[in-house]
C-alpha cells in the first residue's frame, strides 16, 4: 500500500506548481509499472491506495478547510483509480496487449465519472487540465474537451512504461512476461509522439484563426476585493461594500460598461432592508453591476436561501437574477437536513450567526442570461458562479443558449494559493471549449480575463 500511495503521489505532482506540469507525461509511469509487475490479488489494493494519495497530493489545499473535507474527496474520488486493477489481470491472461493499447482509453473513461455519477460532480485533477498553459496543444479541448488531452497524456505514459518494462525484463530486473512484441511497443511510442505533435501543429493553426476572428467588445471592470474570511462577518457588511466601491471608482477614466464584483458580496438585493444600500452602490457607479449576493426565491411559498448573481441598473435596481445549481456538500448544503425544516432553520442560524455564512442555500435550475448594450448591440452573458466552471456542461449550455461571453464570480479565500492556479486552468479550457471569452471577478484571486483562445490577457494575483 506505501509503494502504491507513493506512486500515486508521484502522479500528482504536475498538479502542485506550474514547472512541475510537464512531468504530466511522465509522472504515470511508476505506477503503471507497479501494476503491470504485480500480482492480481493485490491489484484492487494497489490501485485505491494510489488514488487515495493521488487525490489526498492533489487537492491537499482542502486541509485548510476542514482535515474532513479531504478524507471525503479522497475515499470518494480516490475509489475511481479501481479501474486501473484490470492492468495485473490483462497482463496474466493476454501478456502480448500493451499498456498503450487500453491504459489511455480506460483512464479517460473513468476520470469523465466523477462528472457524471457522483452526488458531488466534479472534473478536478483532470489530467489533461495539466497542459492548460500549452495553448497550441489545448485547442484540442474545442473538439474533445479535456479528456482529450488526458488521452494523449496517458498515452505517452503507457508507451514509455511498454519499453520500460521490456527493458527491464530483457536485464533480468522484472520477472514475467512474455512483455508486448517489439513492434507493438515501438507502435506505441511512435503514436504517443506523432499524435502530440499533430494535435499541437493542428492547434496552432486554429490559434491563427481563433485570433483572426476576434473583435473589440464590451469594456468589462474586474473588482478583486481581497475579503479574507475574517471580514466577511455579518458586522462588517458595510466595510465590505464600501471598499468595492471604492475599488470599482479607482478605474478612473476607464468608463466601463459593466463592472463585476466577486462571489458572495454582503448584499441581499431584492430585500427590503437592503434596497437603499444597492440604490447608493449604483448612483456610486453609474454603471451596470454584476455582484454575487444572497437571493430570496420563493420556494412552496418559503422564502428561501440561494448564492446569486445579480445585474443591478446604474441606478441600483436588480434586473436580473441567476440562482447558483451546483452547490457544494458541507459548504452551502448540509445533506438530509434540508427535508426537515425545523433542524434546517436552526442550522441555519447558527451557522450564520458564528461564521458569517449560509449552509443551507436553495440551488437554482434555470440558465438565466443577462443582457448587456454595448456600441448600440444587445449581448448576451452568462454567469457561472465559483465551483459551476468546473463542469463544462454548463458553460457549454451557457453557449448554446447564446451567451456572447461567460463570466465566473468565486469566492477562494478559504484555501491555499495552488488551489486557484488549479482553478483559473479550468477556466483556460471553458474559454476553449465554447470559443467564449471568460471573466474571473475573484474576492482574493486569481481574478484574470481569458480570451476564446485559452490566452489569459490580463490578471490580478
Amino acid at each position: 500500500m506505501l509503494i502504491g500511495g507513493l506512486a500515486g503521489s508521484a502522479a500528482a505532482l504536475p498538479f502542485l506548481a506550474e514547472p512541475l506540469e510537464i512531468l504530466a507525461w511522465v509522472a504515470w509511469v511508476p505506477l503503471l509499472l507497479l501494476l503491470a509487475t504485480g500480482r492480481v490479488g493485490r491489484g484492487v489494493t494497489v490501485a485505491v491506495s494510489a488514488g487515495v494519495a493521488h487525490v489526498a497530493t492533489g487537492v491537499f489545499w482542502l486541509g485548510r478547510l476542514s482535515p474532513a473535507a479531504v478524507g471525503i474527496a479522497t475515499l470518494l474520488f480516490g475509489a475511481y483509480f479501481v479501474a486501473f486493477a484490470i492492468i495485473p489481470w490483462v497482463r496474466r491472461r493476454i501478456p502480448a496487449l500493451p499498456l498503450w493499447s487500453y491504459v489511455p482509453l480506460l483512464w479517460t473513461f473513468s476520470e469523465t465519472l466523477p462528472a457524471r455519477v457522483t452526488p458531488y460532480p466534479t472534473t478536478w485533477l483532470n489530467v489533461g487540465y495539466t497542459q492548460a498553459q500549452v495553448l497550441p496543444l489545448a485547442q484540442l479541448a474545442e473538439w474533445t474537451g479535456v479528456s482529450g488531452i488526458s488521452l494523449l497524456v496517458l498515452l505517452a505514459n503507457a508507451a514509455l512504461a511498454d519499453a520500460l518494462l521490456a527493458r527491464a525484463s530483457r536485464r533480468g530486473w522484472v520477472v514475467g512476461g512474455p512483455w508486448p512484441s517489439r513492434g507493438a511497443r515501438l507502435s506505441g511510442l511512435v503514436l504517443a509522439i506523432v499524435l502530440p505533435i499533430a494535435a499541437g501543429t493542428w492547434g496552432a493553426l486554429r490559434l491563427s484563426e481563433v485570433r483572426a476572428m476576434l473583435r473589440p467588445g464590451p469594456r468589462v471592470l474586474l473588482v478583486q476585493g481581497n475579503i479574507l474570511p475574517a471580514d466577511a462577518v455579518p458586522g462588517n457588511a458595510g466595510g465590505v461594500l464600501r471598499d468595492l466601491v471604492r475599488l470599482s471608482g479607482a478605474a478612473g477614466d476607464t468608463a466601463p460598461d459593466l463592472v463585476v464584483w466577486p462571489e458572495t458580496a454582503p448584499i441581499r438585493p431584492e430585500h427590503p432592508d437592503d434596497l437603499e444600500a444597492a440604490r447608493r452602490i449604483g448612483a456610486a457607479l453609474s454603471r451596470p453591476l454584476l455582484l454575487g449576493g444572497t437571493g430570496l426565491p420563493r420556494v412552496e411559498g418559503e422564502r428561501r436561501h440561494s448564492n446569486s448573481a445579480f445585474l443591478l441598473s446604474p441606478d441600483g435596481k436588480p434586473l436580473v437574477r441567476y440562482d447558483k445549481q451546483v452547490l457544494v456538500p458541507f459548504g452551502e448544503y448540509v445533506p438530509f437536513v434540508d427535508g426537515v425544516p425545523a433542524l434546517r432553520r436552526r442550522v441555519e442560524e447558527y451557522v450564520w450567526n458564528r461564521y458569517g455564512f449560509l449552509p443551507l442555500l436553495r440551488a437554482g435550475t434555470e440558465l438565466t442570461l443577462f443582457p448587456l448594450v454595448h456600441a448600440g448591440r444587445a449581448l448576451k452573458f452568462g454567469v457561472l458562479i465559483c465551483y459551476e466552471d468546473v463542469l463544462p456542461s454548463l458553460a457549454e449550455a451557457f453557449a448554446r443558449r447564446g451567451a456572447d461571453f461567460l463570466v465566473v464570480i468565486s469566492n477562494e479565500n478559504f484555501y491555499y494559493p495552488r488551489e486557484m492556479d488549479q482553478h483559473l486552468d479550468m477556466a483556460v479550457f471553458r474559454a476553449i471549449e465554447t470559443r467564449r471569452p471568460v471573466l474571473r471577478a475573484t474576492n482574493t484571486g486569481l481574478t484574470a480575463a481569458i480570451d476564446p483562445t485559452g490566452a489569459i490577457t490580463a490578471r490580478l494575483e
